[in-house]
């Protein structure tokens, strides 16, 4: 007690001599009497303390804690040197923090020709020695000094010329002790090298390195400072919460000069800041202390001490989770007769653990509906350093119902894990590496083994770091990855690890030793059985997966492929979906890169005759994108015991060949084809589902649908959920789009729309669990079914989720003709249509006659003009793929990405659509090869097909012109194929009652001449490079099919 009195007895004068401003401010509440009068019972080093009785001193309510921010080991009462300002550097002036393309340093050379990501507009590598001098004051004598710059690549520091040091982390701070230095003028210099070579090769190909989306920047990012603190100083503080007892224990290591009693004080407090920034807090604000605080005398020894206490929190302390992100503040103060310290870490009360093949968040089940992030932050090259500006990016994917990150390949800033703690969300980081780990890699081996020790030491207090992997899609020894997460749980057990995120693509399936499982299939399985996930590559799965490969309907789930696995199942990468790029962002790009990828795209489009077409291709992709996210996703949902998805992505991906696979675009903003509203009903705590096999029927069939919900929030599901069939549009045969109010009975009009049928359940669903509650059967034999077609919607509600399904109801052609089979053929000829499958004298002649002429050509003679038939969006890039497909003997992908074309055509009023692919024209573009007609510049297919941005073809599948005095229709469908279904029934109706309708009268005029140049003339394909990837395709397991 004598060092307390003689620091109590100090005089104002001396006190406020030896403190900054900060410290000043907490004097003159009483804060550092309160401090001074709390110090209680000795403690000694290495002793773990559990304090539950009464004398222990509480912490009073309206002491105030240090503010949490994102700067290192949040230790507000250090004094501090901001290196922030102007730097010489070996090119030129700058201002750091920054980087030399902030800086616009070095030559400026890029290429304009890129079209696999974007440029750097001052591209740089090599080393860059930035220089300054700085002063040293007198406050700074016999303290402890380090420098510390958050982020940056391989560094070397000099001071006065002296090398102190090296550190090369990708994902930590760099953090150099300084010797004592005089009080005056210094010369700081920082080598910052990202040459090539200058950590191991391996590493290149990660998210941490990679040109692909961030840059391989040059330079120090984040705070940047020296700081002085006292010889005895506090050097790291880990908390560990234990929620069953309701209490965390604290491990703090202190470093002291020599041995000496210090007077040691932990508590927690509540962090006012957390909570999301949009959108209802589920948490109330409140400040002040959350359990019994600690005081405590240690006896310090001379170097690292390292003491362990446990802390009880207040039992109506929130725990942490998605649902109310509670921050909790710990606060540790160590002080002795000269000196004193303080560091406030931020952490929270939360287990997050397995269940069988569930995850469980403080013991509920949880479903991870995540997002990969693969470092895009196109206007700076880099992540954000600020948490403001994470919690504006996990706000924005929090709107879409995202409670889950995968980092890919790179670990995040600080800024990132302060972020996520406030906002909710569930972190996966990666170690930084994509492909082999093998033993002989010894380099590699222990950077990677080393810079995971720093990751869970630098971030592990974080409640939302949750997973970690090893890296992506990894192969090669299983058991040195084993002896690595066996290493990082034995340093940290406060996360789940796993030995990567799709090694081997899946094939081996999961692995002993790890938490849980990202793949996209789980080992072996006949066909489709060990996938989850819906869309692949060709080279991956047979014609693209599940999704573009088997007949559209909602009755599916991973359930055989999870039941090979003990552990949870995440889906690696599902969504991988292209859209057309909507080329007015490119005025956004106002940073260190710029998209000549989207200006050459804009270009190509031009030069085939569809610059006007832009904004449709756009919105259209985008739209059928959407709708296949929808599929994907709730194939997961219905899968009971499935641990979640990391969709690839929500947003674009500008780079691995120009990947734009987001419904958001680079800069997180929306493309406009889908409201976060309409995302959250089927990525969501709830979903509402319905399973049924097929999107299309006839009027003669029953709508029959199971529902089900997935109910993964904190409590049951036990409340009602309403049902209703309405009718969205009703179509005439003979004049397309007509007013319901016409045709339908008036007591559909109740609701002011038309409901067909409707319902409610009363649903009971335990928390964690996907369950039936109940199943649906509406006749459709009450539609008036005299040639008219219909698109339904299947409507779900309860509460605030609901959920809709689009359905196609079409006539039953074959009963309303009495035949078993229709003969679209003889229709055609009886009604005065000649057919032919090539364009020859004969047929030159019926059409300069003045006939109608519908042309199915033989594939065989024209295929080098076509593109392939292809459901589902591209998948990932083009590009990418194709060379793969290539490089291991595979089928390439058709590369398409939707069906456009003017619903209003006459072509169309017996077959409903929205201009755009929807899934009543699965049978009829799988079963199709669009035809090249870059020539006819002006022209605008019947049906048109987007084509992917690298080839720009136009694209069509059923092309109208006037030839001479006669009509002509190109079909490249085969249409008997299309027989039989009800989507097909109909397309054939459709397109007999048109070609022989005087609605059949197109205006674009040609020549026979240039439709033989379009359909039979080699054709010259631009150039386009190849796309490396890391990963191996081209083993025999992917061979299996």
């Amino acid at each position: 007690m004598k060092i307390l009195k003689n620091l109590v007895k100090a005089s104002w004068k001396e006190l406020l001599a030896k403190l900054d401003k900060n410290e000043i401010m907490f004097v003159k509440c009483g804060f550092y009497i309160r401090m001074v009068a709390a110090v209680a019972l000795a403690a000694v080093a290495t002793i773990c303390f559990s304090v539950t009785d009464a004398s222990a001193w509480p912490l009073k309510a309206d002491m105030e804690s240090p503010e949490p921010r994102s700067d290192i080991n949040e230790a507000r009462f250090r004094k501090r040197i901001s290196l922030a300002g102007e730097w010489d550097s070996s090119l030129g002036r700058c201002t750091l923090p920054g980087t030399t393309d902030e800086n616009r340093l070095g030559p400026g050379n890029h290429d304009r020709s890129e079209t696999g990501a974007l440029t750097r507009l001052y591209p740089y590598r090599g080393k860059v020695l930035y220089t300054r001098n700085v002063f040293i004051p007198d406050s700074f004598s016999g303290k402890r000094l380090r420098l510390v710059m958050e982020r940056t690549k391989p560094s070397i520091l000099f001071v006065d010329g002296v090398e102190l040091g090296r550190r090369n982390s990708l994902c930590v701070p760099h953090i150099y002790d300084l010797p004592e230095m005089t009080p005056g003028d210094h010369l700081i210099s920082v080598s910052v090298d990202n040459s090539e070579g200058v950590l191991p090769r391996e590493l290149s190909n990660s998210h941490a390195l990679s040109e692909s989306t961030q840059t391989d920047w040059n330079g120090i990012i984040g705070d940047f400072f020296i700081e002085a603190r006292d010889s005895v100083c506090i050097a790291s503080v880990q908390v560990y919460p234990d929620i069953d007892n309701m209490s965390a224990k604290v491990k703090v290591k202190i470093l002291s000069h020599k041995d000496i009693r210090a007077e040691v004080e932990v508590s927690a407090s509540y962090d006012s800041e957390s909570g999301r920034i949009s959108g209802k807090r589920t948490g109330k604000r409140r400040e002040g202390s959350v359990g019994t605080g600690i005081s405590r005398t240690a006896e310090l020894c001379k170097g690292e001490n390292i003491l362990e206490y446990t802390v009880d929190v207040s039992d109506d302390f929130r725990l942490w989770s998605e649902f109310h992100p509670s921050v909790c503040l710990f606060n540790v103060r160590v002080g002795t007769e000269d000196c004193f310290d303080q560091m406030t870490v931020q952490s929270g009360m939360r287990d997050f653990s397995v269940s069988g093949t569930s995850f469980t968040i403080n013991s509920f089940k949880t479903f991870l509906r995540g997002k990969h992030d693969a470092c895009v932050f196109p206007l700076t090259g880099y992540p954000p350093m600020d948490a403001r500006e994470w919690r504006k990016i996990f706000s924005i994917a929090r709107q879409y119902g995202i409670n889950h990150y995968r980092f890919h390949s790179w670990i995040p800033p600080r800024a990132a894990f302060d972020a996520a703690d406030k906002e909710g969300v569930y972190l996966q980081i990666e170690l930084p590496l994509w492909g082999e780990v093998a033993r002989k890699n010894t380099e590699l081996n222990s950077y990677l083994l080393e810079e995971g020790r720093r990751a869970v030491e630098e971030y592990g207090n974080h409640p939302s770091f949750v997973m970690m992997s090893l890296g992506n899609e990894l192969h090669g020894d299983t058991s040195l990855m084993r002896e690595w997460v066996d290493t990082l749980r034995s340093l940290d057990s406060r996360h789940l690890y796993c030995f990567g995120s799709n090694n081997s693509l899946g094939w081996d399936g999961p692995q002993e030793g790890e938490d849980f499982f990202v793949a996209c299939r789980v080992g072996w399985g006949e066909g489709y059985s060990s996938q989850v996930r819906t869309t692949f590559a060709y080279v991956d799965a047979e014609k693209g997966g599940i999704l573009n490969n088997t007949r559209p309907g909602t009755a599916g789930n991973y359930a055989s492929a999870i039941a090979k696995s003990p552990i949870p199942v995440i889906s690696h990468e599902n969504c991988q979906f292209q859209s057309y790029p909507d080329f007015t962002q490119i005025d956004k790009y106002k940073g260190v890169l710029y998209p000549y990828n989207l200006e050459i795209f804009r270009d190509r489009l031009e030069k085939n005759g569809m610059s006007g077409q832009a904004e449709t291709f756009s919105n259209a992709s985008g739209k059928f994108a959407a709708e296949c996210y929808k599929a994907d996703l709730e194939y997961a949902f219905r899968t009971p015991g499935f641990g979640g998805f990391q969709m690839l992505d929500l947003q674009d991906y500008p780079g691995q060949g120009t990947a734009l696979v987001g419904l958001l675009d680079a800069f997180m903003d929306s493309k406009g084809v889908i409201s976060p509203e309409e995302f959250r009903s089927f990525c969501a705590p709830v979903v509402l589902l319905a399973s049924f096999n097929d999107y299309c029927l006839t009027a003669s069939d029953d709508l029959n649908a199971c529902i089900s919900v997935a109910a993964y929030e904190e409590n049951d599901f036990v409340r009602p959920l309403s049902w209703s069939v309405r009718i969205e549009e009703v179509r005439s045969m003979s004049s397309g789009t007509v007013n319901p109010e016409d045709y339908l009975p008036s007591e559909m009009f109740k609701s002011g729309f038309p409901v067909l049928a409707s319902g409610r359940f009363y649903a009971k669903v335990a928390q964690g669990q996907v369950s039936k509650v109940g199943d649906i059967s509406v006749p459709l034999s009450s539609l008036p079914d005299y040639g008219m077609s219909y698109t339904l919607i299947l409507h779900l509600e309860s509460g605030e989720y609901s959920n809709d399904y689009r359905f196609w109801v079409y006539p039953d052609w074959r009963r309303l003709e009495g035949k078993a089979n229709l003969s679209w053929r003889n229709d055609l000829e009886n009604k005065g249509v000649m057919l032919s499958d090539r364009l020859d004298g004969e047929m030159k002649e019926l059409l300069e006659s003045g006939k109608s002429v519908l042309l199915l050509p033989d594939m065989k003679t024209v295929e080098e003009n076509t593109a392939g038939g292809l459901f589902t969006p591209d998948f990932w890039n083009w590009t990418m793929f194709r060379t793969i497909s290539e490089n291991a003997g595979k089928e390439v992908s058709p590369g398409t990405l939707s069906v456009l074309n003017d619903p209003n055509h006459p072509l169309f009023n017996g077959f409903p659509c929205r201009g755009y692919s929807q899934w009543q024209w699965w049978s009829i573009t799988r079963n199709s090869r669009p035809l090249i007609l870059d020539d006819l510049q002006d022209y605008v297919p019947v049906v048109q097909v987007i084509d992917n941005v690298e080839r720009a073809h136009k694209l069509g599948i059923v092309s109208e012109f006037s030839v001479g005095k006669g009509k002509l229709m190109i079909c490249m469908t085969d249409l008997d194929a299309l027989a039989g279904t009800p989507e097909g029934d109909a397309f054939l109706a459709s397109l007999v009652r048109y070609l022989s309708s005087e609605d059949f009268h197109p205006s674009y005029k040609v020549t026979i001449e240039e439709l033989c140049r379009i359909l039979y003339s080699d054709r010259q394909e631009i150039h386009m490079e190849g796309v490396r990837n890391e990963t191996d395709y081209s083993d025999r397991k992917s061979n299996s099919f």
